[in-house]
């Protein structure tokens, strides 16, 4: 099983720190990973003081991943329609968009 896989069953399972306890999922706000999700001990900086933490890594597949693959090849076939002449190109809208 790859490092992915398991991360995604250990969010459905829930994670444990190094005490026993069971951890929380936070989400990042720092500039270096914004939205990026991490288990943490409830008790960190507390009295308790727990250092555990672990990111948790989703496969790259996931729900946004497939929309911009949906959405990348929404693309390319629109601008095939336009550029082959089988819809006709307004001025006020570009004819074509590239697809990094």
């Amino acid at each position: 099983m790859s490092d992915s896989q398991s991360s995604v069953g250990s969010v459905r399972r829930g994670r444990h720190c190094f005490r026993g306890e069971r951890a929380i999922i936070l989400t990042s706000r720092t500039q270096e990973n914004p939205g990026r999700r991490f288990w943490r001990c409830k008790n960190f900086k507390s009295a308790d003081d727990c250092d555990f933490f672990d990111w948790i890594d989703l496969p790259s597949t996931d729900a946004k991943d497939i929309a911009i693959g949906r959405l990348r090849v929404k693309i390319s076939t629109l601008n095939g329609l336009v550029l082959g002449g089988a819809v006709p190109c307004a001025v006020a809208v570009p004819c074509a968009v590239a697809v990094p």
